[in-house]
């Protein structure tokens, strides 16, 4: 008993092994920002065009482009590329006085958000380019950020902090400490120069872009900005993901648990080929000890309450159940602004993680297809 107790804590232990100790704080945005933008590089470096494709994101771009347009220091320019939008997308731009462009159709081979970036790149006039998804909320010392973060060339990529809304999107939380872990950015056991990358903020310079073949070399992929990352690694220029801390935020699916369900099983489903092999590894270890240690749990506690008590069983399964919380506190606050019963309470979140991470591989391995915003998209 006692052995079954050591290895279910050593399962919900390799959790640790995926965010790891302490390493959070050294791989978010929060570290960057602390030195004026003059210092970090000359102003021909520092004139910014911040790239948005958009389809069908009337609501986000009210959101965005203000942000965008309050930022200090101030982007060069701001390029909002309506890739076949059927709502108000294109007059949200306008009415921000941003530039324009149209994607136009769709070429043969690319996909619609690579077509719509490499259309923004050819448009902007900035020495650097920032490619940012329309559903994120920039900070507005995010410019210096990026600029710190890259100060020695290469790209960074970030994923942003879920700053959660409504008591539904709490059931994200093992999604989005997935998207963490999965990338190796955080886990000291990783290999080194082989990290994922995260899509919804890259940041580069023009030159390096061009050098790593731009959204041209990568125009068939569906998961954009990974790949491109990996074509910077393979030019030999540097390639970092960071989270996104208070730098960059988003809100994740506001719909309701069905909307949270759709997207993130679309999100799986695209996504599920590139997770690193080692991190999924452990992903599918810790997930095991966290749901043993709910079981043990629930099945200790019912037995104290039938009148069958077992002391050392139920204080035994009681501080498999804390660890396994406590692990889950230290993925979720790194994570999004999660509280504290989310973490007490995981088995909740758990059980909805695996539901809809069961339907994503579905998708992606059998039905080989999702539909978004109208396209349909080969997963294969």
């Amino acid at each position: 008993m006692w052995m079954g107790w050591i290895w279910q804590g050593l399962l919900i232990g390799s959790g640790l092994l995926l965010i790891g100790w302490g390493r959070g704080g050294r791989n978010s945005l929060d570290r960057f920002g602390s030195k004026t933008f003059a210092s970090a590089g000359s102003s021909t470096e520092m004139e910014i065009s911040v790239i948005v494709p958009a389809r069908d994101e009337e609501a986000n771009l009210k959101q965005l482009l203000p942000l965008l347009q309050s930022m200090v220091p101030a982007p060069m320019e701001i390029i909002v590329v309506d890739d076949g939008s059927s709502d108000g997308t294109r007059q949200s731009a306008v009415s921000r006085g941003v530039t324009l462009v149209e994607a136009g159709r769709l070429p043969a081979g690319w996909q619609g958000k690579a077509w719509a970036c490499a259309r923004g790149a050819d448009a902007a006039v900035g020495s650097r380019l920032l490619f940012l998804d329309a559903d994120v909320r920039p900070a507005p010392h995010l410019l210096r950020m990026l600029s710190e973060a890259a100060a020695d060339g290469g790209c960074v990529t970030v994923q942003p902090y879920h700053r959660i809304g409504s008591a539904a999107e709490h059931f994200s939380a093992f999604f989005n400490a997935a998207v963490l872990a999965g990338s190796g950015r955080f886990s000291p056991v990783a290999r080194r120069g082989r990290e994922g990358s995260f899509g919804p903020c890259l940041f580069c310079s023009r030159e390096e872009y061009m050098m790593a073949g731009g959204h041209a070399s990568i125009r068939g992929e569906v998961l954009e900005n990974d790949r491109l990352a990996a074509r910077f690694r393979s030019a030999g220029l540097p390639c970092r993901a960071y989270a996104g801390g208070s730098g960059l935020s988003f809100r994740m699916y506001e719909g309701g648990l069905k909307t949270i369900a759709a997207g993130w099983a679309k999100s799986i489903a695209l996504g599920a080929a590139s997770a690193q092999m080692r991190m999924l590894a452990l992903t599918i270890l810790w997930i095991s000890g966290l749901s043993g240690a709910a079981i043990g749990a629930m099945s200790a506690a019912a037995k104290a309450v039938s009148g069958q008590p077992q002391a050392a069983e139920l204080t035994a399964c009681l501080l498999l159940y804390a660890l396994a919380a406590w692990t889950c506190r230290r993925a979720f606050r790194l994570a999004g602004s999660f509280v504290a019963w989310t973490y007490a309470l995981y088995p909740l979140a758990l059980a909805y993680f695996c539901g809809v991470f069961a339907y994503g591989l579905y998708r992606s391995f059998v039905r080989r297809r999702v539909s978004w915003k109208g396209r349909d998209i080969d997963v294969a």
